[in-house]
């Protein structure tokens, strides 16, 4: 299954190192073969069960080798038992006070957990990992799922980062010395707390390195994509030094697949705790910059999980709001805008390409997989798409797309830790500002509960949390809450100190920081140095 799936997606077939056609070449639908699996796993017998064992369950199913479970058992208990939550992934209802009412927060069960609206909140805590971000849910998962499937084999694991999945890609492959990394991220465009912790891991792991470029997240990203499309540059270095480019960024498979794994693990939590009964339907709110996780959110809902509407939450780079309610997809007159969520700080989404092969093939009109596949590649040339209407009509019935300002944002951190004694980090922040009453008037059933995506610990971004708690109205800062006043609300908070994280934040050193110049030939440098030196 996990065979045919790869073949159909463009880029490259990382896992396996080949070229891939587009996914529309093939005639079967993609829904069809995403459905079957989840059916095969009789997730009604999942319920009362660990997220491990749910994901034996479903990773049994997808991946191409015929390996007992007790080998894919020892990848997974290795991949949780690094995480500092017992559930991994915990889902923890939002009571309303969220949205100016004044009740406090409840426990992990059910409860009368409610928005403006009516409709019931829950929030899944991501960043119980290493790193304290959502991605190290499939990079603890993948490095020991690569080295399966690598048969010793020596990969150099290439990264582009807006911040979060450098840090994790280095904690993850770091131990493995078949796997050097190197990590390319915005060095102006990161937390400095994203950039400390990332800096910091590469200085204790000798073969990988944290390079900050001296541009945005997008040049990194579309650099690396070159990396990959230069096969002259490739055979040289698996020539010289016998390894095989690859990379832990999403537009690898087997980076997106553990995703599915936690958002199938959220809906059947509320169903094990009496919120939902099995197979009513919810929504997700996720925050989004490359379109990875809610993409993997929707693969979710194509395999049988019933997620109604996907609420794609963007900051003040809304440009994937403005294609999913117009159509059009516009680069002309934009420049990147550096945020307190600097992991959604992103113009050209990569996953995009995805949804469009994906919706593309719903429509079932070949003009529509033309376009498709012609559409990234006329986007970047152009700076504008515009999408068929039969398109439009699929991505609107389905995804709510809502921007939300900074100072919606600093809001959203400071009535919550202020009323309810919970911190956001600046990018569920982002998603909490999107589902207000004003956002999202009639455009959800106030019936049906939303799941919400809690992508990151908000020590990963303490300027953000200290000036939001001196955050005031009409989005101005005053010094409404003093410092050492924000900083006791935060001991007193939930959710509690990321231990890891402060060990990583504690031990850095100036000198960890590596610069790069921002042309491709200097990114390639740093590649063939880093190889040199092993």
């Amino acid at each position: 299954v996990l065979m045919r799936f790869l073949w159909k997606f463009p880029y490259y077939n990382l896992l396996f190192n080949v070229p891939s056609p587009h996914l529309c070449t093939n005639t079967s639908p993609l829904c069809h073969h995403l459905t079957s699996v989840l059916l095969n796993v009789s997730l009604s017998l999942s319920l009362s069960l660990s997220l491990q064992c749910r994901a034996i369950r479903i990773l049994d199913q997808w991946l191409p080798y015929t390996e007992s479970r007790s080998r894919l058992a020892t990848m997974v208990d290795a991949q949780c038992s690094s995480f500092a939550h017992s559930a991994v992934a915990p889902v923890v209802p939002l009571q309303s006070s969220m949205t100016g009412s004044s009740s406090a927060r409840g426990g992990c069960e059910g409860g009368n957990d409610t928005d403006s609206g009516g409709r019931q909140l829950f929030l899944q805590e991501l960043f119980w990992g290493p790193t304290a971000s959502f991605k190290d849910l499939s990079l603890q998962l993948m490095p020991r799922m690569l080295e399966h499937y690598a048969q010793g084999k020596r990969h150099v694991i290439v990264v582009a980062t807006s911040g979060d999945t450098g840090s994790a890609a280095i904690h993850g492959f770091g131990k493995n010395t078949d796997f050097p990394v190197v990590v390319f991220y915005p060095l102006h465009g990161v937390s400095k707390g994203q950039q400390q912790q990332m800096t910091s891991l590469a200085a204790t792991y000798p073969r990988c390195r944290a390079v900050g470029v001296d541009a945005d997240f997008d040049f990194c990203q579309a650099s690396v994509k070159k990396l990959f499309a230069d096969s002259v540059w490739q055979k040289a270095i698996t020539s010289s030094y016998d390894v095989v480019i690859n990379t832990a960024n999403s537009m690898n498979w087997l980076r997106l697949l553990p995703q599915l794994i936690h958002h199938a693990g959220a809906y059947l939590d509320l169903v094990h705790r009496g919120v939902v009964a099995f197979g009513t339907p919810v929504n997700v709110c996720v925050p989004t910059g490359n379109f990875g996780n809610i993409l993997a959110a929707i693969y979710t809902e194509r395999m049988g999980i019933p997620f109604d509407k996907f609420i794609m939450a963007s900051n003040d780079n809304n440009v994937l709001e403005e294609f999913i309610t117009s159509g059009i997809y516009s680069l002309k007159n934009r420049s990147l805008l550096r945020t307190m969520s600097p992991a959604i700080d992103i113009l050209v989404s990569s996953n995009v390409e995805r949804l469009l092969h994906l919706v593309a093939q719903d429509t079932q009109d070949v003009e529509c997989e033309r376009w498709a596949r012609h559409a990234i590649p006329t986007l970047l040339s152009q700076r504008e798409i515009r999408a068929p209407q039969a398109m439009r009509d699929i991505i609107a019935d389905r995804i709510l797309a809502r921007s939300a300002s900074e100072a919606e944002c600093r809001q959203e951190v400071h009535r919550a830790c202020s009323e309810f004694g919970y911190i956001f980090d600046p990018h569920t922040a982002v998603a909490m500002a999107c589902l207000h009453g004003d956002k999202i008037s009639g455009a959800l059933s106030p019936d049906t509960p939303v799941l919400i995506a809690s992508t990151a610990h908000w020590e990963k971004f303490p300027d953000a949390f200290t000036e939001s708690m001196q955050a005031a109205n009409n989005g101005e800062l005053q010094a409404t809450v003093k410092l050492d006043v924000a900083l006791d609300m935060a001991r007193r908070s939930q959710p509690h100190t990321h231990r890891q994280l402060q060990y990583a934040l504690r031990d850095f050193h100036s000198s960890h920081v590596i610069q790069c110049e921002a042309n491709i030939d200097a990114m390639k440098s740093v590649v063939s140095d880093l190889l040199k030196s092993l």
